[in-house]
């Protein structure tokens, strides 16, 4: 049974808990499943903004640099526990909360909870390539700072099972390399994952 927690959760994200699953199963029923960014796509005048690739160049500032690995640090281990719990069928899992925040709980949660409800679990996981777009160190340091992040997500060593057969569930239509994009922020000393866009309509 799911906790009070969870279903808290899964009713304040219920609008897309259904896009969510099918993202979880791989259709493209839904088409670009969208997550508005948290500032709106504004940067305020304290923003400082600098375009950085996936790893630290020489033109980077230290705290840019810095930024980059954190945050990619912090979406590889979201990967890591988002397909844990996957594979776990467990809505009650906490352990994504370490590096989720914001409108990434929400789409997590969302598809835990509808995957247990149509009793399907998953094997695997994406190969992931990110790539950080930009990056945002905010003034005072009190402020969050963000990190933009472009992936290409690989799924053709994923799986979705059926808990009660144990066999695979294969959708008649599916597309196994598309892009996203997830923006990830500080919390206090840490960096999570805030925001999480799959573009299923866009293969890579």
């Amino acid at each position: 049974m799911e906790s009070a927690l969870c279903r808290g959760r899964a009713a304040r994200w219920s609008s897309t808990a259904i896009c969510a699953a099918a993202l979880a199963l791989g259709t493209t029923a839904c088409g670009s499943h969208h997550v508005d960014q948290l500032s709106g796509g504004k940067s305020s005048d304290a923003q400082k903004v600098a375009h950085a690739s996936a790893s630290p160049t020489d033109t980077d500032s230290p705290a840019v640099a810095k930024a980059k690995v954190a945050a990619l640090a912090a979406y590889r281990d979201y990967w890591t526990t988002r397909n844990a719990a996957m594979a776990s069928g467990n809505p009650n899992d906490t352990a994504p909360d370490k590096y989720t925040i914001d409108k990434a709980i929400g789409e997590l949660y969302g598809t835990l909870v509808q995957m247990k409800h149509m009793g399907m679990v998953s094997r695997g996981g994406p190969v992931l390539n990110p790539t950080a777009t930009s990056v945002a160190l905010n003034s005072p340091p009190s402020k969050p700072s963000m990190v933009s992040i472009h992936d290409c997500l690989d799924f053709r060593n994923y799986k979705v099972i059926s808990s009660a057969s144990g066999k695979q569930v294969k959708p008649k239509k599916q597309i196994l390399r598309y892009q996203a994009d997830a923006t990830v922020r500080t919390v206090g000393s840490d960096w999570r994952v805030s925001t999480m866009t799959f573009h299923q309509d866009q293969p890579c």
